[in-house]
């Protein structure tokens, strides 16, 4: 059997995007998760998996895995399930890219009191780009993992932060797919 170990801090949206793939994928695992501050600071087994002390971090086998998108392609490529989580290469990394580039960075902006212009921007990207049910499609991909836990921090503060159905139907639409599926509600 295949030892799958994840480490992770479950407050992290990005170990959840990881915590999302591995249920995603059927992968049996064992999760150890690690305070991120604190008096005694992270302890020196996880920082020699990870000298940068950030999670998520996967360790398969030999194989030590850092940061959240490059772990799940390597759980997609690798471990649980057959079937992709990128049945179309091209418009995974695209969506991926506004995701991470555009919309990741102007909501943390937004919401330390910058700009909503920006954020309203990328957001209005991501609806044009999203093609039902999920981003990409029919089929659940790497991009919704990459982007549903900053929308479920989001979406407690829909109003104030103007993310309604009227405004993007597409967004609020997508957001409730990926709330049904089971590997979201799970984490």
């Amino acid at each position: 059997a295949d030892e799958v170990e994840f480490v992770t801090n479950k407050a992290c949206p990005f170990a959840q995007r990881t915590w999302i793939c591995l249920e995603e994928k059927g992968v049996t695992y064992k999760m150890n998760e690690i305070g991120l501050y604190g008096a005694g600071g992270k302890p020196a087994w996880f920082m020699k998996m990870n000298p940068k002390g950030l999670v998520p971090v996967l360790r398969h086998r030999d194989t030590v895995v850092v940061e959240s998108d490059d772990i799940n392609k390597y759980i997609d490529e690798t471990l649980g399930s057959p079937g992709s989580l990128q049945s179309d290469p091209k418009a995974v990394a695209a969506a991926k890219q506004v995701i991470n580039q555009r919309v990741m960075p102007a909501a943390k902006s937004c919401i330390h009191g910058g700009s909503d212009d920006k954020m309203h921007a990328a957001f209005a990207e991501l609806e044009a780009l999203i093609r039902g049910p999920f981003i990409t499609g029919a089929d659940f991909s790497l991009a919704d993992i990459s982007a549903v836990p900053m929308f479920q921090r989001m979406m407690e503060d829909s109003r104030r932060i103007g993310l309604e159905k009227s405004r993007y139907p597409k967004i609020c639409a997508w957001f409730e797919a990926c709330q049904a599926r089971e590997s979201v509600a799970k984490t």
